[in-house]
């Protein structure tokens, strides 16, 4: 991202110095600077707006028709005018008539600072758009994973498909609790008062409760997992 932002600094350099050698030359001063030839500066913005077309159609397809307005022409144009004006024209070898009051250059410099600006922009949002990414291929995993459970449960397999459910719920609220910011705490999954019930475990005798050390031990402890 960064070399091909770079490739349209170096485009919109070559316009800002070629107005500046423009303004040397009317007011009758040599020119102090040494531009780009104009078959490499095409060269270069050819490169660079290809390689960027693709950045900008995976990272941000709704930038695209923007970015590529600004170079390709209006198909509905029917003269050449400073709004219509574009680079696509420029690079073709297009350029206003001796008539014309107005420059192509400052017009490509424009259009070409303004491809710079979206290809930043993305950069600078392309932590954000990664990680939207990711949380739609991790969505279309869960729902995989939530029909899998739909199968499961289907054929009368209540266990497998509580476990397959509850993978897929921990690991959305781990997701949903680091975008947060909050501390995942993993902990024992309490059953029901009625499985308490059925699942007692005989505990020592209480001498406190059975009237002495020779009474009927009735005390129960809990299964560890039902605690």
């Amino acid at each position: 991202m960064n070399e091909v932002a770079a490739d349209f600094t170096k485009v919109v350099l070559h316009f800002v110095q070629k107005e500046k050698i423009r303004r040397e030359e009317a007011a009758g001063k040599p020119p102090s600077l040494k531009l780009m030839a104009e078959d490499e500066l095409t060269q270069l913005y050819q490169n660079g707006y290809t390689r960027a077309l693709g950045l900008v159609r995976s990272l941000a397809p709704e930038r695209l028709t923007e970015f590529k307005a600004l170079y390709e022409p209006d198909t509905k144009r029917r003269d050449l005018g400073p709004l219509n004006y574009c680079l696509q024209d420029y690079f073709t070898g297009i350029r206003p008539g001796a008539w014309d009051d107005w420059n192509a250059d400052s017009i490509c410099y424009t259009k070409t600072d303004l491809q710079k600006a979206i290809l930043l922009s993305i950069a600078n949002t392309i932590d954000q758009r990664v990680g939207n990414a990711l949380l739609v291929l991790q969505a279309s995993l869960f729902d995989r994973e939530m029909d899998t459970s739909d199968e499961l449960l289907a054929k009368g397999h209540l266990r497998a498909a509580g476990a397959v459910s509850g993978v897929v719920l921990e690991a959305h609220l781990a997701t949903v609790a680091t975008g947060r910011g909050v501390a995942a705490r993993r902990g024992g999954v309490r059953s029901r008062p009625q499985d308490r019930a059925r699942c007692r475990a005989p505990g020592p005798p209480s001498a406190a409760r059975d009237g002495g050390a020779g009474g009927r031990a009735t005390r129960r402890r809990a299964c560890p997992r039902c605690r």
